[in-house]
């Protein structure tokens, strides 16, 4: 006899079950089992003390049925608990892999076996295996390999279809043995299993000897059906066209609006900046700073629906006239929520009102709405004066204070109500965790708003708008200013105010010379 030692070869039908309820009994999760198939052995871990740990092994007959148990409980609740399942892992890929974060077996969290008697508990389960020879796996894996050397490779993956939804219980004999039967000659067939398990994923490859066959699947002229299911064929991609795909498909979700930071900013040396004074651009550009310093916060983000407007008059000038302003620049069926002028209730006027400091915030129903108002508005030199315009941005909000502000309104009106039932305070939890998540998730949530939005960006920069209008804010990745960059257009706008003003004058010379020799000639 040999004195090599056996290999462990471990059972395939086994199945680890994670988050069981913790008065649960073995009889009590093979009975919840026993309808998949024959069971041979449960066993549910537990620490010293004799308490379960909410964790066990199912040992089924055969792979089949622990493959539709896997498929049918997995997520299911079991005694008023979702219960996770999943392959077993061998015993030498178990002590390979270092996945465990904590020490401490914990209620919330069975699925991380990471205290030493239970992890020896499991180890030891695993190695009460069939004891097969070492050698014959050998022969296996050489024979395969001496295949697999055999295959010519399929440069433009014409020949070779991927399948989704095989049956987990399939091998590649018999995913080839079908392939052929129902298509086709077929040069290989094989299973794509989990590098963990070592269980099927439920997709294969299957390449075909002849390119007309693969198309025939492709295209559903031909189809496949293994144990009852229908296999889904799908064309075969090079994993540099996938991964190149998956780049594509992938988008950045601006979660924080952040692609309207540049929406109405004047910057120096364009046309919207010609004849704006000295004291309006130094104060767009302390603004753009001061912005973008606060949105280095990521639970502050900009709000599509709400605007704040800078250079109000500070006297005459009250909410009632800001609306009426808004009213007048906005859309005909804009409906405005809000139009309110902040004031200084610590400083008073001589009637007794708190005096204004010079900005306000205006709400509107839709973001559209916003949009047209603010390009309107923003540096419109015809509003208030040509050196003093209106500054026009979107609002910075801010998660915590909305969230405050929201539950305050929720217990003023449970207030008013006079309802203080247990149902109430629960429904009100739930009104207020749904419009925070509304809020804070204005791209998310709104999605419908959001492509009317971009829709009326992309829109308007083809149609012809006034010289005014600062820059238009596109959806995209956004690169904040920096402060020396900030610092150079206040330069370079005080530079072509210098030259704007030696231009007029020089014209004004001109003119004046002009004047003068067509008097002289009258005089003549």
């Amino acid at each position: 006899e040999n004195n090599k030692k056996p290999r462990i070869i471990r059972k395939t039908a086994r199945l680890v079950v994670r988050n069981l309820p913790f008065n649960c009994s073995e009889q009590e999760v093979e009975k919840h089992f026993l309808k998949f198939g024959n069971i041979q052995e449960v066993k549910l871990l537990r620490k010293e003390d004799d308490r379960l740990v909410g964790c066990g092994f199912v040992q089924f007959e055969n792979k089949l049925a622990a493959s539709n148990a896997l498929r049918d409980t997995n997520g299911e609740p079991f005694k008023g608990r979702p219960i996770i399942v999943d392959w077993a892992v061998p015993k030498r890929k178990y002590h390979s892999i270092q996945c465990v974060d904590s020490t401490n077996v914990d209620d919330s969290n069975e699925s991380e076996l990471s205290n030493k008697s239970v992890s020896s508990k499991i180890t030891e389960d695993n190695s009460e295996e069939t004891i097969l020879s070492d050698n014959r796996e050998r022969k296996n894996k050489t024979n395969n390999n001496s295949k697999m050397k055999k295959f010519h490779p399929d440069v433009d993956n014409v020949r070779t279809v991927f399948f989704k939804n095989v049956p987990f219980s399939v091998d590649n004999d018999q995913l080839r043995e079908c392939a052929e039967t129902l298509a086709g000659p077929v040069e290989y067939a094989v299973i794509c299993l989990d590098p963990l398990t070592e269980h099927s994923k439920g997709t294969a490859f299957i390449r075909f000897k002849k390119k007309q066959v693969a198309e025939k699947v492709l295209n559903n002229e031909c189809k496949l059906v293994l144990l009852g299911k229908e296999l889904q064929p799908h064309q075969c991609l090079k994993k540099e066209d996938l991964q190149g795909k998956h780049l594509q498909n992938k988008t950045l979700k601006d979660k924080r609006n952040l692609y309207l930071f540049k929406e109405g900013l004047i910057v120096a040396g364009t046309a919207a900046a010609r004849e704006v004074s000295q004291a309006d651009m130094n104060k767009r550009l302390l603004l753009e700073q001061q912005r973008t310093r606060s949105l280095k916060n990521l639970h502050k983000f900009l709000s599509t629906n709400r605007l704040v407007v800078y250079n109000l008059p500070f006297y005459n000038f009250d909410n009632k006239k800001l609306l009426l302003l808004f009213q007048k620049y906005s859309p005909k069926d804009a409906v405005i929520n809000e139009a309110r002028v902040m004031r200084n209730l610590k400083d008073l006027d001589e009637n007794g009102m708190p005096k204004s400091k010079g900005y306000g915030f205006v709400s509107f129903e839709k973001h559209e709405n916003a949009l047209s108002a603010l390009r309107a508005i923003n540096n419109n030199p015809e509003i208030f004066r040509d050196k003093k315009r209106p500054i026009v941005l979107f609002s910075i909000e801010d998660k915590g204070v909305l969230l405050i502000k929201q539950k305050r309104q929720e217990k003023a009106k449970m207030q008013k109500n006079g309802d203080t039932s247990p149902d109430s305070k629960i429904n009100s939890k739930q009104s207020q965790s749904e419009p925070c998540r509304k809020v804070y998730s204005g791209n998310k949530f709104n999605k419908k708003q959001n492509k009317n939005s971009k829709t009326q960006i992309n829109g308007n920069s083809k149609k012809s708008m006034p010289k005014f209008v600062g820059i238009t804010g596109k959806p995209g990745v956004i690169k904040f200013p920096k402060k020396h960059k900030l610092q150079a257009q206040a330069i370079t706008h005080k530079n072509n105010l210098k030259k704007e003003l030696i231009r007029k004058k020089l014209s004004n010379k001109k003119q004046s010379r002009k004047q003068i020799r067509l008097k002289k000639n009258l005089n003549k």
